[in-house]
Parts: structure tokens; C-alpha cells; sequence
């Protein structure tokens, strides 16, 4: 049964001008509106724009693990974080290009030494080798788009991808 058939026609003497039709497509672009509403929210609880299974990445290449967050919002911060096993002074080495979309607010523990070479800033760290070591950089976004480098660690290399939202 067709729309136009359930709806039931009144005959009546008042002088309206009423565009049924019209009233029709008007309830089924509701009906869609809402079904995009409903998969925006679905997509926002699993982390469309910033913290959820959507956005989280991780990466590992031999004993190294980077954890960050793909989609971010502008001026929120962000953890960047590095687990290391069995590994001894630690150099994680970020490309300028990068740092131009965030500013570093801390990192966790402090390092030892940070010096600037070849377009990277190089973060040098003494731990102990026995066991896991856990590096948090924390980074606030400061310009809205996309956001791409490869950090190097201990000679490994992680290509982090990320959006800003405005």
C-alpha cells in the first residue's frame, strides 16, 4: 500500500490551501534526517571525534608500543604513550613539521637531555633495561586539520596520523 493510500482524504468546505504531497515528502526527509542523527551519535560514543575504539591506535614494532589517539579536538590534550621492554637509553626523536600542530605541555618522566638535529627534536632518556618502561608525552593541538609524522624510537619508526577537528 502505497503513502498516498493510507492517508485518508477529507472532502471539506473550508478554503485551504493544502499540499498533501508535500506533507509527504516532508515526513519521510524527517524520518531520514533522524536515521543520519541516530548514526552521528553512534558514530560520537565510538569515538568519532576523540576517545573511543574509532579513534584509539596502537603500534608495535619489536619491543616498542605507541598508543595515541587518532581524532582529536582542537586545544584539548592529548597523550601520547611509549612502553619499552628491556631497553636502556632511550631516544625518541619527533619530527618540527609535526610539533608545528601541538605543544608539548609535559612529558612524563622528564628527559634527561633534548637537543634539535636534522629537522627532529630528540628526547633522550636514561632507564633501567631490566623490565617495562612507560613514556607519556602529553600534547595540546594547536591547529586544526591533519597532522602526520614519523616519530623514531630507539631507531624505530612509527608513522603517527591524526585529525584535528576545529
Amino acid at each position: 500500500m502505497s503513502a498516498n493510500n493510507a492517508i485518508e482524504r477529507v472532502n471539506h468546505s473550508l478554503t485551504l490551501e493544502e499540499d498533501l504531497s508535500l506533507h509527504i515528502k516532508g515526513w519521510k526527509t524527517q524520518k531520514v534526517g533522524g536515521l543520519l542523527i541516530l548514526i552521528l551519535m553512534i558514530l560520537t560514543a565510538l569515538g568519532l571525534f576523540g576517545e573511543g575504539p574509532l579513534s584509539a591506535r596502537k603500534i608495535v614494532n619489536g619491543d616498542i608500543t605507541v598508543e595515541y589517539e587518532r581524532y582529536l579536538r582542537y586545544q584539548k590534550e592529548m597523550d601520547v604513550s611509549l612502553r619499552l621492554s628491556n631497553q636502556a637509553n632511550v631516544q625518541v626523536a619527533i619530527p618540527i613539521e609535526y610539533l608545528d600542530c601541538f605543544k608539548i605541555e609535559k612529558i612524563v618522566p622528564e628527559a634527561n637531555e633534548s637537543i634539535i638535529s636534522d629537522g627532529k627534536v630528540v628526547y633522550t632518556f636514561n632507564v633501567d633495561k631490566t623490565g617495562e618502561t612507560i613514556l607519556h608525552f602529553y600534547l595540546h593541538a594547536q591547529k586544526p586539520g591533519s597532522a602526520k609524522g614519523t616519530w623514531e624510537v630507539n631507531h624505530h619508526n612509527f608513522q603517527i596520523n591524526q585529525f584535528i577537528y576545529p
